[in-house]
C-alpha cells in the first residue's frame, strides 16, 4: 500500500513520528494518508 505524509515539509519526516490516519476523498476513491499528531496536526 502506498501512502504520504502531509502537513509537513519532506525533510522533518523521520523514523518514529507520530502521525494520525485520515482518508482522503479523490473524487471515486479514497487515499489513506498521515500527518504529524499532536499540535501540528
Amino acid at each position: 500500500m502506498m501512502s504520504r505524509v502531509e502537513q509537513i515539509a519532506p525533510d522533518e519526516v523521520k523514523i518514529g513520528l507520530a502521525v494520525s490516519a485520515h482518508i482522503k476523498q479523490t473524487g471515486d476513491s479514497a487515499l489513506l494518508v498521515f500527518v504529524p499528531a499532536g499540535d501540528r496536526a
